[in-house]
């Protein structure tokens, strides 16, 4: 996919020259963020063919694999060292609205004969208008409802157990996890405001954990006996708070990869 006797990537947009872009990259240059950081957006899929530009002007193509409002995934076969700064322009569907945004590489991967990397976009770049918000919105990606909800979600299927005030012990499956809530699959209802504490693990390398909260509704899932309980935890103790961290990083980590 590289393309080494390529000095330049179009600017594909009215912001500038790509010279005054490139000169630009170092101030993207920043300690690596801590991976709950790096994984707080929405990801969504696509496959989108680019052509990226590194600092050092060695010019390349690639495949962008998923978008976030922080980040890409991008698959190539140029081999690029974890930190470097690359300039990604727009597919070329968009080159004529946006310029190539920039990008840090925060990790890599290798995937048959090429790399993948993942890619940090500049702070305070969430919300403005770029190539990457466009693919997004074309994505069907809104970002009211993105703002809305505080804690990111990992998608899981952990098995649990539902602790409840003088009722036997509750075997749930944990759909999603965050640091305010988990999302619980169950065949037994359980009413709206019923406080709880739920019981996982271990996982992987990670103890016991138990969280309590509240169960804040209630709804019939896809398969039959099937019931869908959204819940909310109470404030968690530092060493409780900092493992569910960990657990949350964990399902996030398997799901990117």
């Amino acid at each position: 996919m590289s393309d080494s006797s390529a000095d330049t990537v179009s600017t594909g947009g009215p912001k500038g020259p790509f010279g005054r872009l490139m000169s630009s990259l170092k101030a993207l240059v920043e300690p690596e963020l801590p991976l709950e950081d790096r994984r707080l957006s929405g990801r969504l899929e696509t496959s989108l063919e680019v052509e990226y530009i590194t600092e050092q002007k060695i010019s390349g193509r690639g495949l962008v694999l998923d978008v976030s409002r922080r980040g890409l995934r991008l698959r190539t076969d140029l081999p690029l060292s974890k930190g470097t700064s690359i300039a990604i322009n727009a597919p070329e569907a968009l080159q004529a609205y946006f310029s190539p945004m920039l990008a840090q590489v925060m990790w890599t991967s290798r995937l048959s004969d090429d790399y993948v990397y993942g890619l940090l976009l500049p702070p305070g770049l969430e919300f403005e208008e770029s190539w990457v918000a466009a693919v997004m919105k074309q994505l069907g990606y809104e970002i009211s409802s993105f703002q809305r909800r505080k804690y990111v979600r990992a998608d899981s299927e952990l098995p649990g157990t539902l602790l409840l005030d003088a009722q036997p012990p509750l075997s749930v499956m944990v759909l999603n996890l965050s640091m305010g809530g988990a999302m619980l699959s169950s065949e037994v209802v359980v009413e709206s405001e019923t406080p709880f504490r739920l019981q996982l693990g271990p996982h992987a390398d990670l103890p016991e954990l138990e969280v309590s909260g509240v169960i804040l509704r209630n709804t019939p899932g896809e398969e039959e006996g099937q019931h869908i309980h959204s819940t909310r935890f109470g404030p968690l103790e530092k060493r409780r708070h900092s493992l569910l961290k960990e657990y949350i990083m964990n399902l996030l980590e398997k799901g990117v990869r």
